[in-house]
């Protein structure tokens, strides 16, 4: 899944459909849903991708669980993967949480906060 994930948001790679809300209507009617979605590609007429990531591009990332962010988190920002033909981007990456404390150049939004003095 990581694969197919950061081919999708690198290259492009998945199901092109111009229209998402339907491409994702028939994949639930179908009965794949969540986490078993094959990827979908939003692409112009000319069939070319809307976006794709670019250096220098601004990355959030929010999810309830973090561990497929995370993996995505170290493919794209931390290390080289050369035998799945992944490479750490020059983005600006940031996460809800903190994914893992030793990452480099991942800005944390709501980092763990140290409470002093409680009262209970």
């Amino acid at each position: 899944r990581l694969k197919k994930a950061y081919d999708l948001y690198t290259k492009g790679v998945g199901t092109p459909t111009m229209h998402l809300v339907e491409a994702l209507q028939r994949s639930y009617d179908q009965g794949v849903t969540d986490e078993f979605l094959a990827p979908l590609v939003v692409v112009n007429d000319q069939q070319q991708p809307l976006a794709t990531f670019e250096p220098g591009d601004v990355v959030l990332c929010f999810n309830f669980r973090t561990d497929r962010l995370r993996q995505l988190t170290i493919a794209c920002t931390q290390e080289e993967l050369p035998d799945f033909g992944m490479q750490r981007l020059p983005l600006e990456w940031y996460t809800m949480t903190n994914y893992k404390a030793d990452f480099k150049n991942v800005n944390v939004i709501f980092d763990k906060e140290e409470i002093h003095n409680t009262m209970g």
